[in-house]
């Protein structure tokens, strides 16, 4: 063999050998089994994705969790901004005073105008009252009229007396509404 081939023969014969110990070193020094939290094996692996939401929409104010952080069922991993929900709670509050004010004043406005009809009614029966009065004191002055056969004085100023409440009443009475039951 020429010198060239004997060169190149040891030298392959020493990357052999350097190659066979650290092999077996390798095999020496490996650990007997995987660190904790690395799993081995052969399969197919399928990630669940999970999605995170909220209640309601809103802005968030702070987030608690790291990416990649492992964390338990119920546990809190961010605050949300609620300043604008507070607003909209006053407003709605403010709206519920509102409408319960708006309540007070139709309930006084209702009574008010029971009242006021109350006292229309009142009026009514005073003037029908009147013109009864007149009536029989129209009757009494045709009676004496009747009796006396002169011209009788009281007797026309009664007849007067009782048609002009009569015209002023009875359009009135006509256009009030039957009293409400209770």
């Amino acid at each position: 063999m020429t010198d060239m081939t004997k060169k190149w023969l040891v030298r392959i014969a020493v990357i052999v050998a350097i190659a066979v110990v650290a092999f077996i070193g390798w095999r020496l020094l490996k650990p007997k089994g995987l660190p904790e939290g690395i799993v081995s094996g052969n399969g197919r692996i399928e990630a669940v994705e999970v999605d995170v939401s909220a209640k309601s929409p809103g802005r968030i104010a702070d987030i608690l969790v790291g990416e990649g952080d492992f964390v338990k069922a119920g546990q809190v991993v961010a605050h949300m901004d609620v300043a604008p929900l507070r607003a909209e709670r006053a407003q709605a509050v403010a709206q519920l005073a509102q409408a319960a004010n708006g309540i007070d004043i139709a309930s006084n406005t209702i009574a008010q105008r029971e009242s006021d009809r109350a006292a229309a009614a009142a009026v009514v029966q005073q003037r029908l009252a009147e013109l009864n009065a007149a009536h029989k004191r129209l009757q009494r002055s045709e009676t004496l009229r009747a009796r006396a056969r002169p011209r009788c004085r009281s007797a026309t100023t009664t007849r007067r007396r009782w048609r002009v409440p009569v015209r002023r009443l009875a359009p009135r009475a006509r256009s009030l509404p039957p009293p409400a039951r209770r």
